[in-house]
């Protein structure tokens, strides 16, 4: 390979990649104007300032540069980014927990849960993105598992039950809790923190709270 064309890949992937993270944000932004449905392929590409083919190079479509978009505004949150390796599980939970209700704070969480909501609905009936839509979900729930496999092993303790079930409940559950908060400001922080510390437990006092 020349020394011309082994400089212009890297080129070429940098653009690409600023294009994509362009597009990203534009989706972002229009979508908290408008929705999903109210968002045409045209406006998100003069937002990002590139062409709508862009858009079906990068992505596909519309439907997978949203859920692109959705994925990264509304993942679920890391354990490292709540506690050391090593903490106790139950008190790596409750922080963990802390952490997600934190996350509901942020000005893009009402954003990527309305885009769920509208993204579900129009994709009902479409096997490809339903598949779509269960195997990246599917990819952070393992995240969660292998995570909690491994702290809990660095605390020197033993899952309760299997890590890929205790990571389903964790997600259902505090996502369920950042839903209702998202819309109606409740429950406070402090039950996300003390649901996750009960699920490790299988106890409903967990933190010594009554």
């Amino acid at each position: 390979m020349s020394d011309a064309t082994s400089t212009r890949w890297p080129a070429r992937s940098a653009a690409k990649a600023a294009t994509r993270a362009a597009l990203i944000e534009a989706v972002r932004e229009i979508a908290k104007e408008r929705g999903y449905l109210a968002t045409s392929v045209e406006a998100v590409a003069e937002r990002a300032g590139v062409t709508t083919g862009s858009i079906y190079s990068i992505f596909g479509g519309k439907r997978q540069l949203f859920a692109q978009a959705f994925d990264e505004i509304n993942r679920i949150p890391r354990l490292t980014d709540a506690a050391p390796l090593g903490t106790p599980m139950i008190q790596a939970l409750e922080a963990f927990g802390l952490h997600w209700a934190d996350m509901t704070n942020q000005p893009t969480t009402k954003t990527a849960l309305d885009l769920s909501m509208e993204l579900r609905l129009t994709a009902r009936g479409d096997s490809a993105i339903e598949a779509d839509s269960q195997r990246r979900y599917g990819a952070q729930m393992q995240e969660l598992a292998d995570e909690l496999t491994r702290y809990a092993a660095a605390a020197g303790e033993s899952l309760p039950i299997p890590a890929i079930d205790l990571a389903r409940m964790l997600a259902a559950t505090l996502g369920g809790f950042a839903l209702a908060r998202v819309q109606t400001g409740e429950p406070r922080g402090e039950l996300f923190g003390y649901a996750a510390a009960c699920l490790w437990t299988g106890r409903f006092d967990a933190t010594g709270d009554s």
